[in-house]
C-alpha cells in the first residue's frame, strides 16, 4: 500500500503539532492529573452542622460574613450562639467581640422599624426576642 507524498506531509505535520501541543502543556496535564480533589462543601445551616455549630471560630466567621452582605437576619443567631460558646469555653475575647454585634443587630432592626414607623401598627405589648425576630423576616414597608 503506498501513501502519497502530500498525505504523508500532511499526517506528518499533525504529528509535529501534537507533540508540540504536549510538549507545551505537559506541566498543565501533569498539574490536572495530580490535582487534590476539593473538599466537601460546607452546611448550608450551620447551627444544624453538629462538627461546625461548636467551634465559635466558624460561627462568627459565618456571621461575619453575612453581616457584612446586610443578612442580619441569618447573621444575629449565629452570633449568639458563638458567644454562648465562647462563654462556655471562656474566651473572653470572642465571646465580647459578639456581644456588641447583636446589638447592632437590634439596632438595625429598630432602624428599619422607624423608617417605616407611619406604615405599621405597633403591638401594645412588649414582644419577646424571639418573635420579633419572626417579625423582622416577615417586615418590609
Amino acid at each position: 500500500m503506498r501513501v502519497s507524498k502530500r498525505r504523508l506531509a500532511v499526517y506528518s505535520f499533525l504529528l509535529l503539532v501534537l507533540l508540540s501541543f504536549l510538549t507545551v502543556s505537559r506541566k498543565y496535564i501533569w498539574l490536572y492529573a495530580t490535582r487534590n480533589l476539593a473538599p466537601a462543601p460546607a452546611s448550608a445551616d450551620l447551627l444544624r452542622d453538629p462538627k461546625s455549630s461548636q467551634n465559635p471560630e466558624i460561627l462568627l466567621a459565618e456571621a461575619n460574613r453575612l453581616a457584612w452582605v446586610f443578612n442580619w437576619p441569618k447573621a444575629q443567631p449565629l452570633y449568639v450562639r458563638a458567644e454562648e460558646l465562647s462563654r462556655e469555653k471562656g474566651d473572653t475575647r470572642n465571646e465580647v467581640y459578639a456581644q456588641p454585634l447583636t446589638d447592632i443587630f437590634w439596632a438595625h432592626l429598630l432602624r428599619r422599624i422607624h423608617n417605616c414607623a407611619p406604615s405599621i401598627q405597633f403591638l401594645k405589648n412588649e414582644v419577646p426576642p424571639r418573635e420579633s425576630i419572626k417579625f423582622f423576616h416577615s417586615f418590609s414597608c
